[in-house]
């Protein structure tokens, strides 16, 4: 989101949590799967982050959405904000102190071409590789 800030929380929040190192993350269902297991990296999300504390950005990016300043909602803020109150979102790290390259590269590899939420709705990332 570079150089263009939604709200001034999430500006100071990058301003004083930015890391100079980026960590990949999958955020996923911790609840239960009819023939599939919500915690494989398959589905959920995936992503990248120069923050230790990744969930208060998606927690201020919610607080965004909801007083209308973002254009919409992205699909894994719909999905923290129906299953985070109850307590079934789950976070595993897959790496830290990874270069921005590296990182992205990891994101791109666990979401190839097609792999979004148009193709599985199990799958809160809206486009490839992010």
């Amino acid at each position: 989101m570079a150089n263009r800030w939604y709200s001034e929380e999430m500006k100071r929040f990058h301003i004083i949590e930015k890391m100079s190192t980026y960590n990949v993350y999958h955020l996923y269902y911790k609840g239960k799967g009819d023939n599939w297991n919500p915690k494989d990296i398959e589905w959920g999300y995936v992503g990248i982050a120069p923050y230790e504390v990744i969930m208060e950005r998606y927690r201020i990016e919610s607080q965004e959405c909801a007083k209308g300043l973002r254009p919409r909602r992205r699909k894994v803020i719909q999905m923290l904000d129906l299953f985070r109150p109850k307590d079934l979102i789950g976070i595993r790290i897959i790496g830290v102190n990874l270069n921005k390259k590296e990182a992205l590269q990891i994101e791109a590899a666990l979401r190839p071409k097609g792999h979004t939420c148009y193709n599985d709705q199990r799958i809160w990332n809206e486009v490839a590789g992010g």
